[in-house]
């Protein structure tokens, strides 16, 4: 498996991107992990989104 690890503050962006509600950089976040890091990192940087959201929604249950 590919060491994702440069992606962690990226991560952190598109968490507060999406928390914010800004689309156009959470699309361009993700954009950027794909040139970057081809599809994987995008894929990666997207379960990173989905691991955060499910902690939230499991914290506030």
């Amino acid at each position: 498996m590919a060491d994702f690890a440069w992606l962690h503050g990226r991560a952190e962006e598109l968490v507060a991107a999406v928390e914010r509600g800004d689309a156009a950089r959470a699309w361009q976040l993700v954009a950027h992990a794909k040139a970057e890091g081809g599809m994987a990192a995008a894929e990666h940087l997207m379960v990173e989104l989905c691991a955060r959201v499910r902690m939230v929604a499991d914290h506030n249950a």
